[in-house]
């Protein structure tokens, strides 16, 4: 099982105007009105296997396991052109959901929510894709069953729980621009971390240091390791063992 994660970025408070000097003219930034708030489940619907999707602008995303279904979402949002769409098909029983924001953000102010609130199911084996512009994401990754992961964003903050169960090895991959990046990893499977940074500070709690990786006391006994690589950009790193 391969896991890849690339860092989300962090929401913009801006709230002057922003010029497009390209011959489009000025645009206006965003207006918010009331809050608005979307659930929904979404059946499997005979697919024992699915792709999923998640493209969030900016905003804030906690993605974990617990659905009853394939995934069950919860949207709340206070610009009207930012509803997110939620599409689903089946083929040779194969799902794929895609789950998206529809308008990328011109200027974001304080006043602007888009908290997003997914959860997938812990028993279906999933590839996972997560791109996110700007805000925070925080994702609860062990019980689910991921054959593969791809998270990327821009600038921000990123929680990564990694700690609970993998029933099999995974290769992970944070690739970080601007901003924090916290990773707790478990403590009952191996687990060993490689970490290279461009500007910012590398913080290490419960690992210990063998060659350029870290590693977890699990490392090397337990049949399930979690291979971790990270690069970050401009921002600090936090290891801790769960």
């Amino acid at each position: 099982m391969k896991l890849k994660v690339m860092h989300p970025g962090r929401i913009l408070m801006v709230t002057t105007l922003v010029a497009l000097v390209a011959g489009c003219g000025i645009v206006a930034p965003i207006v918010p009105g009331e809050d608005r708030t979307d659930t929904k489940t979404t059946d499997a619907g005979g697919a024992t296997s699915a792709s999923v999707d998640v493209n969030l602008g900016a905003g804030r995303l906690t993605l974990a396991g617990g659905s009853s279904g394939l995934a069950t979402t919860k949207f709340t949002y206070n610009v009207k052109s930012w509803k997110p769409t939620v599409d689903y098909t089946v083929s040779n029983a194969r799902g794929s959901l895609v789950i998206a924001q529809p308008n990328a953000p011109v200027a974001v102010g304080k006043s602007v929510r888009n908290d997003w609130d997914v959860r997938l199911s812990n028993s279906i084996p999933i590839d996972l894709k997560i791109n996110t512009g700007a805000g925070k994401s925080t994702l609860t990754l062990g019980g689910m069953t991921l054959v593969s992961a791809t998270i990327s964003g821009g600038a921000g903050e990123l929680q990564a729980d990694l700690s609970g169960d993998w029933k099999k090895s995974a290769e992970i991959d944070v690739n970080g621009g601007v901003g924090k990046i916290s990773v707790q990893l478990p403590s009952s499977v191996g687990a060993r971390v490689k970490v290279s940074t461009g500007l910012g500070s590398v913080t290490v709690n419960g690992l210990t240091k063998s060659g350029d990786t870290w590693v977890n006391d699990q490392y090397g006994k337990s049949p399930i390791t979690l291979d971790v690589v990270i690069k970050a950009g401009v921002g600090e790193v936090n290891l801790d063992v769960k």
